[in-house]
């Protein structure tokens, strides 16, 4: 997870230096939309092995 993160980050520096300035907005809209989605993934993850080890 930590691995995608560091590959995204380049290619939004290289964004910013690129384009124009507005662009810096969507990177950070884009960057926090991904940590969160992330972060929801792992929390539905583990509650659902929680789950699933209660179970058996």
């Amino acid at each position: 997870m930590l691995i995608a993160e560091f590959l995204i980050l380049p290619m939004g520096l290289i964004a910013i230096f690129l384009f124009d300035h507005s662009y810096v907005w969507i990177y950070l809209v884009f960057l926090f939309l991904f940590i969160s989605i992330v972060i929801n993934y792992v929390a539905f993850k583990t509650e659902k092995y929680e789950a699933f080890k209660k179970d058996s």
